[in-house]
């Protein structure tokens, strides 16, 4: 959690670039399954970023936080950004649970 604080608002809270919660799901990838070592294989863990992206465009329709709040955030007041982010957690666990596809 530490290390994708600042990840909150589309980096830095700039409301653009790539949404803070895809961004801490691609962290989390990496934790789980990068490698530690330049020479450890770690196509299992491009692939799984790779499947976690497009299952995450597939939900929400882009990466971009600017896009994610005038299309996933804002039509609906009750939903925030904290809604988001749990929704992209049971996303990024679905990825996790299903492995690579």
């Amino acid at each position: 959690m530490k290390s994708a604080s600042a990840f909150q608002g589309g980096v830095g809270s700039c409301k653009q670039d790539v949404c803070g919660a895809f961004s801490g799901g691609i962290v989390d990838l990496g934790i789980l399954k990068g490698r530690s070592d330049l020479e450890t294989d770690h196509s299992e863990a491009v692939s799984m970023a790779n499947t976690y992206r497009e299952a995450f465009i597939q939900r929400f329709g882009s990466t971009n936080y600017a896009e994610l709040l005038k299309t996933v955030v804002d039509p609906v007041p009750e939903f925030t950004c904290k809604h988001l982010t749990k929704e992209v957690a049971g996303l990024l666990a679905e990825v996790i649970d299903n492995g690579v596809k």
